[in-house]
């Protein structure tokens, strides 16, 4: 295989040196895993660089969140944790996506489908055509009937702009509605249940669910039957009844207002992201 290769590396900064004045022992085990998660992620970066060039593979170099030139490229190779498939995840309309996970014993790599020390065989197996990629589910979401003009692969979390407020909206599910008054409302996909949405409660899904699950984050309950708080759907609207609420796709990067009065659709009908190596966890 020839062709263009986006290499999406993460932005990673050397632990300050020395240690702070006062450092206990648990400050120096947080600086010796910053510092092997540095260490490691420079020695995979090098590494898969290299691996690319001596394939005769044209190298785009990039890190997030600078991605506009991803388009140019027939395939995505990134080298960090799942942060960074995700951002270049975000970018990718059809390019399907190698995740190496740079440093895994300090990083899960939920997406990541090699490793430094499976570098080669991934790589052989993309380019030589021996792998085929997943087809992961992504969610679309509207406002006001407007694409939003990204896809969320892991979650999207319909919430009000601060952590400490409160999110007012109509939930809109399977043509039924009910006002509700919570700390926001996570929607996933399959692949990214075993994220937020399982540390909150939610519910296990197979690995080919082409559903969305959702579940309202502490729900004020006075006043409310206790309907529309958790399911599977796929589509589900907000009405929002507040000027603070926002879309965040695949966390904190990717917020879309959602004003006063405005209709938030999210959809399991969004275009899958192609992962190379991707396996279910848990």
């Amino acid at each position: 295989m020839t062709g263009t290769i986006a290499l999406v590396s993460k932005p990673i900064a050397a632990p300050p040196e020395p240690f702070p004045a006062g450092a206990d022992d648990e400050v120096k085990r947080v600086h010796a895993r910053r510092r092997l998660a540095w260490t490691d992620h420079h020695a995979s970066l090098a590494a898969v660089d290299e691996a690319l060039v001596r394939r005769g593979l044209r190298v785009l170099r990039m890190q997030p969140p600078e991605l506009d030139g991803l388009g140019a490229a027939d395939v995505v190779v990134t080298v960090g944790g799942d942060g960074t498939f995700l951002a270049a995840a975000r970018a990718a309309r059809s390019q399907p996506i190698l995740g190496v996970n740079s440093s895994p014993k300090t990083s899960t790599g939920h997406y990541c489908g090699a490793t430094l020390a499976t570098l080669d065989e991934a790589l052989d197996g993309v380019f030589g055509g021996g792998w085929a990629p997943a087809a992961l589910p992504r969610i679309r979401a509207l406002v006001d009937g407007e694409d939003v003009g990204v896809y969320a692969l892991n979650d999207v979390l319909f919430a009000n702009r601060s952590p400490a407020g409160s999110t007012r909206y109509v939930i809109d599910v399977d043509g039924a509605s009910a006002l509700q008054l919570s700390s926001g409302v996570w929607v996933c996909t399959a692949s990214g249940y075993t994220g937020a949405m399982r540390s909150a409660g939610g519910e296990p899904m197979a690995a080919d669910d082409g559903r969305l699950q959702y579940l309202v984050r502490e729900p004020y309950c006075v006043d409310h039957d206790g309907s529309h708080v958790r399911g599977f759907v796929s589509e589900i609207a907000f009405v929002s009844r507040s000027d603070a609420n926002a879309l965040f796709l695949d966390g904190q990067m990717e917020a879309h207002p959602v004003g006063f009065g405005a209709r938030a659709t999210l959809s399991a009908d969004a275009p899958p992201l192609l992962a190379f190596g991707y396996r279910p966890r848990g």
